[in-house]
């Protein structure tokens, strides 16, 4: 499905230029297994990347109970 309409434009615009801006770009959670590892592997190989920790990120479309 389309995840965009539940985001507003507010929280939209920031992971839109979050992904322009950077190649590649992890949003996980610090418990998440998955997220781990695909941290340990872009640090292994080298490659940049952004990891935006969604523990600490508070999107307004989640503080507005959407």
């Amino acid at each position: 499905g389309d995840w965009s309409s539940d985001v507003c434009s507010s929280d939209l615009e920031f992971i839109k230029q979050t992904i322009a801006a950077n190649p590649v770009v992890i949003f996980g959670k610090s418990y998440c297994p998955y997220c781990k590892k695909a941290v340990r592997i872009m640090e292994l190989v080298g490659c940049p990347f952004l990891n935006i920790n969604l523990d600490t990120l508070v999107f307004a479309s989640l503080a507005s109970g959407l």
